[in-house]
């Protein structure tokens, strides 16, 4: 249920206006920023910086992970660009799990993690004014408007969005060419979609005539061809077109590695990523990106007895940089790992809670390594108390992990203690208090046999929850309780 309270969520968002007539489009004048409050950094007003510098418009929300995930990417984009006057500036829109206390309570929390600026649009005038009149229907989604105040992209903040920023700035930029590009795109995902790979193909090379070294397009064909139309022969030859064109970019040679690795395994396709991996460690010894790629391919390839050894090898070099060491104890739990892995998992993550002992997200790590790669029931529960600790302001983050105890078929059970420990600091955390959190913490009280408190909190959550079909779904779970209750 509470995916589907989600999805709903994001409804309630992304539907903000259903009569909005208004078209935004590659090239139109940008609409002002019109928010009510801005929760951090100075207002912004794109009429006064016409002529002047370029503006990174992005809409997200709190309950968005995607969106989350974003937010060190676009700070890392503010510092980068600040010299050339580049402003970053994200927009969140009102819903009943967005709410102003929440985005404050997140924004505080964030620190200087999050260093750009946020304004809360209240009555979701801005959000439609772009959103909604670009046609956009999800959420991380990010507008770059250029010095002259016009759209010059649109698209997610961390897919491609950082070479076309270069060019918006330098004066480069053709946005003509963008367009016809995008409308190529819309065709090519139109035949993905009915299967007629043959003609997506000629699409993405119609693409590819007006922008040769898009990675993406040739990484496009190498998946269709490995397989949908198993052409072993043109499949190698976009893989290595597209290793040839991230040649300089670590980061994206590493993230079209693994997917190249991944393909089917009888082509060989991972050894081929293999030969390139180990090249670019050689010139970027201290990448954690390529160094996961490579123990992936390893992995995945006709050298998978040698993968222990490359881990034992390069978690060493990781051993300053706590996020590296988090990845890699999420990959060493994948089923490729899984008879020697766990112990692996757990020393990497011990590594970075070492170095960031505040950060929630290496406990939720912790936890998950305990559950999922070393089936120990008593050292999740453990690390389980911890993250609720370090993450008591967080009450979304600490909603899910309670929804997930209480809810995933491999953890009911066996973590309701720790569930109702986490229900009862997201009740206490800033915005915890939403139907959507009171929810979980009914059902936290339910499976430790609390009827009467799951009835009281229960009833409270349908006092404020303003969607009909989710009030529907509260009241089928309060009948649940109440018949508990009075079997007592």
């Amino acid at each position: 249920m509470k995916l589907i309270n989600c999805v709903i969520a994001t409804v309630v968002l992304l539907g903000a206006s259903s009569t909005w007539s208004a078209t935004l489009e590659l090239g139109s004048p940008a609409p002002e920023i019109k928010v009510e409050k801005w929760l951090k950094g100075d207002p912004v007003d794109l009429a006064a910086r016409k002529g002047k510098g370029v503006t990174v418009v992005e809409f997200w929300a709190t309950w968005c992970a995607p969106c989350v995930q974003s937010v060190p990417h676009l700070t890392e984009l503010q510092h980068k660009y600040a010299s050339k006057d580049v402003r970053v500036v994200g927009v969140t829109a009102k819903d009943p799990g967005n709410t102003e206390k929440v985005v404050r309570a997140f924004v505080g929390r964030m620190g200087s993690k999050l260093d750009y600026t946020i304004g809360f649009d209240d009555d979701g005038d801005t959000y439609d004014a772009y959103m909604t009149a670009a046609k956009q229907e999800s959420i991380p989604t990010a507008f770059i408007v250029d010095k002259e105040g016009k759209v010059a992209w649109i698209g997610h903040p961390m897919d491609g969005m950082e070479p076309v920023l270069d060019q918006v700035i330098a004066g480069t930029y053709d946005v003509a060419k963008m367009k016809k590009l995008m409308e190529i795109d819309e065709r090519v995902q139109g035949f993905a979609y009915s299967g007629k790979w043959t003609e997506m193909m000629a699409a993405v090379d119609e693409a590819l005539v007006i922008d040769p070294a898009n990675i993406d397009q040739w990484m496009t064909k190498f998946l269709v061809y490995a397989y949908q139309l198993n052409d072993k022969q043109q499949a190698s030859a976009a893989a290595i077109k597209a290793m040839d064109l991230a040649a300089k970019d670590p980061d994206k040679l590493a993230e079209i590695s693994m997917e190249i690795a991944s393909g089917p395994a009888e082509a060989g396709y991972a050894n081929m990523a293999i030969s390139r991996l180990v090249n670019a460690r050689r010139d970027h010894p201290k990448n954690t990106n390529l160094s996961i790629a490579f123990l992936l391919a390893v992995a995945t390839s006709d050298q998978s007895s040698n993968a222990s050894r490359v881990a034992d090898q390069i978690l060493p070099t990781m051993q300053d940089d706590p996020a590296g060491l988090s990845q890699m104890a999420n990959v060493l739990m994948s089923p490729e790992f899984a008879s020697w892995g766990g112990e692996k998992a757990k020393a990497a993550i011990d590594g970075a809670i070492r170095k960031q002992p505040d950060n929630p997200d290496h406990y939720l790590t912790k936890f998950r390594v305990h559950h999922i790669a070393l089936s120990d029931v008593p050292g999740a529960t453990e690390a389980g108390g911890r993250f609720v600790q370090a993450a008591e302001v967080d009450a979304n983050m600490l909603n899910g992990f309670a929804w997930t105890l209480l809810n995933d078929p491999s953890m009911q059970g066996k973590y309701d203690e720790l569930a109702e420990q986490a229900a009862d600091a997201m009740h206490k955390a800033p915005g915890g208090d939403g139907w959507s959190h009171l929810e979980t913490l009914a059902l936290a009280k339910f499976r430790l046999g609390k009827s009467a408190d799951a009835v009281r909190i229960q009833q409270q959550a349908i006092a404020k929850c303003d969607q009909d079909f989710a009030k529907m779904n509260l009241k089928a779970s309060l009948a649940q309780y109440q018949a508990a209750e009075e079997k007592k």
